[in-house]
Order: structure tokens, then sequence, then C-alpha cells
């Protein structure tokens, strides 16, 4: 979606994850953890005002992305900020399935 978010949003947020706090991105596999061999990312929490700032840009969008695939939205998961740096990669996967630890993949749909 085009200017989706504007470049100061952009500058905001990467300097938010430059500072922000790192951890290994994880993935739903026998449980929720990082696997280096499967996906090498990393997930940057960051300041709470800023991510509610691209949650209202996402519910803004809402109706447009609900239109496109056709489908009704519900609840959504929050943003997720991730860095791949060189060499970093999710190998292929699917985003929905039944997994006891997340039930909520079940649902996933766009």
């Amino acid at each position: 979606m085009p200017a989706f978010l504007d470049a100061d949003t952009c500058l905001r947020i990467q300097r938010a994850m430059d500072a922000g706090v790192v951890e290994p991105a994880e993935i739903l596999e026998r449980g929720i953890h990082a696997v280096d061999d499967v996906r090498r990312a990393t997930n940057i929490e960051i300041d709470a005002a800023l991510v509610a700032s691209v949650e209202r840009r996402l519910d803004d969008i809402r109706p447009a992305v609900s239109a496109f695939f056709q489908v009704p939205l519900m609840e959504r998961e929050g943003p997720g900020f991730l860095r791949y740096a060189e060499g970093g990669f999710y190998k292929p996967h699917r985003d929905r399935g039944v997994h006891a630890v997340w039930p909520d993949a079940a649902r996933r749909q766009v």
C-alpha cells in the first residue's frame, strides 16, 4: 500500500529499532523459540507509543485490506518489528496452522 507510513514515521521506527531491545526472532515449532537454522532474524521491542501509532495506522486501513482480500478481518496480532541482517533468512513456512501452544495461528488469513 503506497505511503502506508510517511517518511517521518519510518525514520522514527528505524531509530527506535536501533535503540530497542533486541532478541532472536522466534518460530512456532514444538513450542515457541528461536531456531537459528530455520530463521535468522531479530525481533526488536520499541517504544509503546510508537507501536500504538503503527497500530492506529493499521486500524485506519483495515477496511481497505478487508476489501482487497475479500475476507472479514477480526482481531489482529500486534505489529512486529523484525530485522534481517546480511545473511538473515526465514525458510519457507506457513503462518497459519493448528498449534496447541498458539491456538490463534489457526485463524490467520492475511
